[in-house]
C-alpha cells in the first residue's frame, strides 16, 4: 500500500482520508491504521480523527466475502 500511495502522489495531495482496517486479531489492525495515519498526513491528505477497525473478520465475512456480522453495518453507517 505505502508503494502505492508513494507513486500515485499527486492525487492525495490536499485531499481528506479514512481508514478502515481489519485483522484476525483483537485489534482490528489500529497498529497499521495509526501507521497508515502518519503516512496520510505527510501527503498533505489529513485523515479523519475516527478510524474503523474490523476485529476478527473471519468471524464477520465468511469465504466468498458476505458479511455474516450484521452490527458491521450499524458501525460503518456511525464512522
Amino acid at each position: 500500500m505505502k508503494n502505492t500511495l508513494d507513486y500515485s502522489l499527486e492525487e492525495y495531495y490536499f485531499k481528506p482520508s479514512a481508514i478502515v482496517s481489519y485483522s484476525p486479531g483483537g485489534f482490528g489492525g489500529m497498529n497499521a491504521a495509526q501507521h497508515l495515519r502518519l503516512i496520510f498526513a505527510e501527503l498533505g491528505a489529513p485523515s479523519i480523527s475516527s478510524s474503523f477497525p474490523i476485529s476478527r473478520v473471519h468471524d464477520v465475512f465468511d469465504d466468498h466475502g458476505k458479511l455474516m456480522d450484521e452490527s458491521i453495518i450499524k458501525e460503518s453507517y456511525d464512522f
